[in-house]
């Protein structure tokens, strides 16, 4: 019996539970749904409000309109026009649910149902649903005129029409897919594109769609990255469609293969890059096909940007190796499907220049430059470089002449040379051309080998910016200024062509350009060591001799007590050896003192010393450059052997006895040692320690040779000068110079130099020019002087001359010993 009650109780609790928790369910589902559509969580509220009707009364409307008010946050609005149906079938006449289903079916495109739905409202003349139905009846009749439009071919009224009725209605496919015909037609792919896309979105089942619209931005517009995901959209749509998998397997691989290749390039693995792109294995044939068959489809020339990609790559890459053939055919292919295409004309621009075609090189880099937005600086200098050798080549281009490249090598210069004189050789020449043309050719060869072979001028014509005949252009000024600067760097290196000197009897060393085959080290040399070489040259030797000179200046200003404290004194015990690369540095600033130039003086006396300075100026010029580095030298070192130590309370140096130090600064060890090396001996400042006595010795030793040296040297020229003066003047005074000529004659005369007896003159080979045209004055003065008594010599030999040929036929001539001497004057 108790078991019988055990087993009845156990039926009936669970059926007393559910009923329990079913009461209890319907009303919390309602207060959920209502908060979760309050806090925005849609669908946690839809769920709910599913919960709720499917328990309660079917006849609440209440719990539709919610639900339905979900759907349409959710963007669901074929599910929120459902709901709103059913709440009119369960309330016919509500005006909420009429208006809400009108402007679901005005934004779906479906105009007749929305025009129905407010026709039935009961408030049709309010201003909401008058302004709807106005938009409606609007969009109906755009929507026809715009298909009009589109039979008619009028695509510009088409897509503005379209654009109206996609306002009024945004989730109609079928406007999207007009205005997207429309912009084909205008041949708009981007903005047709765009419109697919969107239809895409809209219907995610079309598949045909999704996979035209991954194609179009893969193979048209080449946007990899959404053509993938567009494909895999499909493919998540249908995993087991084949043809959704094997385009996206088809694009990852061609998509790798173009990062291959430019990574390939990044490495400068030129030939790896190419077969990957245009190789037999390469994509490039692959490519082709798939964009012909979208073209068919859409009934329009497509843009072929994977294309545009793979040919400017292999395009800059066959460039870049030197691969000329491929190169052009590559560029060429670039430049057919986009004409302003900026990299592929610098790539071709540059491989022009090298061929020498100077005009086609302008035409391209003057394209790339305004494709750049003339921003690039790069393909402005290459157009600079081009535009300057151009006008060269009008003018004599010494490469062309040899038919070689401006980046040829000597070997190959040398080689092109022996072809070319082989070929044009007057005695093996076997042309049209007449024996003048073809000397005159031969001589073009020999002078274009001669100018390119020599080590000193390579440089020049290997410039950037080559103007050989134009001596008044800025690079010719620019070579004079870098030249000049060189001439200030290269102190202590003799320069690389001889020294005209006209005061310095023997010959200066030559040193050349050293012979650097490594092509990297020989543009560092030029870079460091040869100013006039380039511009960056001139100006990191400006920029460095600068830096040196500042550093120079800082160092000794340093020194100075008002420029200083103790905690950075303490702090500069390296001063010495930044001082020490400025002496070295310092060297090299020898040739800053040019000679000058002056014009012809009034005053003789002037005219005479200015002379005699002229003549001196290298001299004097590097004396006072080594007296500088000297007193800087015997300075500095005074100053750190007479400073002595830092006093807080002073704020001073003081000596060893305590009183502050006369060499507490750099410009105060100065005016001792200038005081010193002239001689003068003031006695207010002396060394007081040993090191500062010893170095003060050879100071002392160098200031007896700074007073001999330059009246040697001036006094040397002065007399040379004062004694050619004076001849000048005595030839003067004796009358018209029977040469003709004068002193302009003689200066342009060649000095000839014969074995003979050696005379008074000294006419020697060692001799410099002023010299030898000294001594011919002097002769010509002698001349002169001897005049008349020459002829009196001539007319007394001429007769007797007559006389003895005449008595002693084939016999020299003999003087009669009767006769007075000629010479007796």
């Amino acid at each position: 019996m108790r078991s019988n009650r055990r087993l009845l109780l156990a039926f009936i609790l669970p059926l007393f539970i559910n009923t329990c928790y079913a009461e209890k369910t319907v009303k919390e589902h309602l207060v959920d749904g209502n908060q979760f559509l309050i806090t925005g969580k849609y669908n946690d509220a839809i769920i709910s409000y599913d919960a709720a009707i499917a328990a309660q009364d079917p006849s609440d409307y209440l719990s539709y309109y919610k639900r339905a008010t979900a759907y349409l946050s959710l963007g669901r609005t074929s599910s929120a026009i459902d709901d709103f149906s059913t709440i009119l079938d369960l309330r016919p006449g509500f005006d909420k649910a009429l208006l809400q289903r009108a402007k679901l079916y005005a934004n779906d495109g479906d105009f007749s149902l929305a025009k129905d739905d407010l026709l039935k409202h009961k408030d049709a003349t309010s201003q909401e649903v008058k302004d709807l139905l106005e938009s409606v009846q609007y969009a109906e009749k755009t929507s026809m005129l715009g298909l009009e439009a589109y039979e008619n071919k009028n695509y510009d009224d088409c897509i503005r029409l379209m654009t109206e009725v996609i306002r009024i209605a945004p989730q109609k496919p079928q406007w999207r897919l007009t205005r997207s015909k429309c912009h084909v037609g205008k041949g708009e792919i981007e903005e047709a594109t765009s419109d697919l896309t969107r239809v895409a979105v809209l219907t995610p089942s079309n598949k045909d769609l999704l996979l035209q619209v991954a194609s179009l931005n893969f193979f048209s517009l080449y946007e990899p990255d959404r053509a993938l995901t567009q494909v895999k959209s499909c493919v998540h749509y249908d995993p087991d469609d084949k043809q959704c998998k094997g385009l996206f397997r088809f694009m990852k691989r061609i998509e790798k293969e173009i990062k291959k290749a430019s990574d390939s390039h990044a490495q400068q693995r030129y030939a790896t890059a190419l077969n990957a792109l245009v190789g037999k294995t390469g994509i490039l044939h692959e490519i082709d096909e798939p964009l012909k068959t979208l073209e068919t489809q859409m009934n329009a020339k497509l843009p072929n940007r994977l294309a545009l990609k793979v040919y400017s790559l292999a395009c800059i890459i066959a460039a870049e190796s030197k691969e000329t053939d491929k190169a052009e055919k590559w560029c060429a292919a670039t430049l057919e499907i986009d004409p302003n295409h900026q990299q592929a004309l610098f790539s071709r621009g540059e491989m022009k220049l090298n061929q020498n075609d100077f005009e086609g090189a302008v035409h391209d880099l003057e394209k790339a430059f305004e494709a750049s937005e003339q921003q690039d600086n790069r393909i402005r200098q290459m157009l600079q470089r081009a535009q300057q050798l151009l006008r060269q080549s009008k003018k004599r281009d010494y490469y062309k002449i040899l038919d070689v490249s401006r980046d040829s090598d000597p070997r190959t210069i040398k080689k092109a040379y022996r072809k070319m004189a082989h070929a044009w050789h007057p005695d093996k020449y076997s042309g049209d051309l007449d024996k003048a043309q073809v000397e005159s050719k031969m001589a073009d060869i020999n002078q274009a080998y001669e100018v390119l072979n020599e080590e000193e001028t390579e440089p020049l014509h290997h410039g950037e910016t080559i103007e050989m005949s134009d001596a008044s252009s800025s690079h010719t000024k620019f070579n004079r200024l870098a030249e000049g600067w060189q001439s200030v760097t290269n102190l202590v290196i003799p320069p690389q062509q001889p020294r005209s000197s006209t005061h310095i009897d023997e010959d200066d060393p030559i040193l050349p350009l050293p012979d650097i085959k490594n092509q990297l080290k020989r543009k560092l040399y030029l870079l460091l060591e040869e100013p006039a070489s380039s511009r960056a040259a001139f100006w990191t030797n400006v920029v460095v001799s600068l830096l040196i000179v500042f550093s120079a200046v800082t160092t000794t200003i340093e020194t100075i007590p008002s420029f200083r404290s103790a905690k950075k004194v303490i702090s500069k015990h390296d001063t010495t050896y930044e001082f020490r690369f400025t002496i070295l540095r310092l060297f090299r600033l020898l040739r800053l003192f040019k000679s000058y130039k002056y014009s012809n003086a009034i005053v003789m006396t002037l005219e005479v010393m200015m002379m005699a300075f002229r003549r001196s100026g290298d001299a004097l010029s590097a004396l006072f450059f080594f007296t500088v580095t000297c007193v800087v030298l015997f300075s500095t070192l005074l100053y750190f052997a007479e400073r002595g130590i830092w006093d807080e309370t002073l704020q001073t140096f003081v000596a060893s006895d305590g009183s502050p130090s006369s060499f507490d600064s750099i410009p105060a060890a100065f005016w001792f040692v200038l005081v010193t090396i002239t001689t003068t001996g003031y006695g207010d400042m002396v060394p007081t320690t040993f090191i500062g006595k010893l170095i003060t010795f050879p100071a002392m030793m160098f200031g007896v040779l700074l007073i001999a040296l330059p009246s040697i040297i001036v006094g040397r020229n002065f007399t040379i000068v004062w004694e050619s003066m004076r001849r000048r003047q005595f030839s003067n005074r004796m009358g018209t110079n029977p040469m003709g000529g004068g002193e302009d004659i003689l200066a342009h005369e060649t000095p000839v130099t014969t074995s003979g007896p050696e005379t008074n003159f000294g006419i020697l080979p060692n001799n410099n020019e002023d010299e030898i045209l000294n001594q011919i004055q002097q002769l010509l003065a002698l001349t002169l002087q001897n005049q008349s008594s020459i002829n009196r010599i001539m007319s007394v030999l001429e007769p007797e001359t007559n006389t003895s040929c005449s008595n002693h036929k084939g016999k020299a001539p003999m003087l009669s010993s009767t006769r007075e001497d000629p010479f007796e004057e």
